[in-house]
């Protein structure tokens, strides 16, 4: 069998795509929040909706990653691994937005201007956006690897 069409057939390569369309369609259900990183004496503030956004090109972009594989990759249990951990997380932060009533037609109206419900919802999301960050390190490991695999066996040969 080719090795593309063993590509096509893994469900989680359509698992990306489902959470990229879920993830895009709730942004536009999203109140009107905000998402603040502190950095020593400096606030950044991002719309929870651009957020939204670039978590939905981030899975995309992964998908059409593992589509093309540019790189060389190493080993396919990592490339099992980042993916469902990517979608672990996706799925977390989908689940803590609805959960928290920051989606329009939740049932829980929250008032945001409550400030230290925010600053709790700020260090849970903080949490999950580390988790999906700590999420891509397999992908890097596999790609560097992979590389190293490559350039090495051609060095020898």
């Amino acid at each position: 069998m080719p090795r593309n069409a063993m590509k096509k057939d893994n469900p989680l390569y359509k698992l990306l795509w489902i959470m990229a369309l879920l993830v895009l369609v709730c942004s536009f259900l999203l109140i009107r929040q905000t998402f603040d990183i502190r950095i020593f004496d400096t606030f950044y503030v991002i719309h929870l909706k651009n957020l939204y956004w670039w978590l939905a090109l981030a899975l995309i972009v992964l998908r059409l990653f593992y589509y093309f594989e540019p790189l060389p990759l190493f080993s396919e249990r990592l490339k099992t691994i980042n993916m469902v951990l990517t979608l672990l997380a996706s799925t977390g932060i989908l689940a803590f937005h609805i959960y928290s009533g920051q989606l329009i037609w939740g049932e829980i109206k929250i008032n945001v201007y409550d400030v230290p419900l925010f600053y709790r919802h700020n260090l849970v999301l903080t949490g999950l956006l580390f988790f999906l960050a700590i999420a891509q390190i397999p992908l890097g490991i596999n790609a560097a690897w992979g590389i190293y695999l490559k350039n090495f066996r051609k060095a020898s040969v």
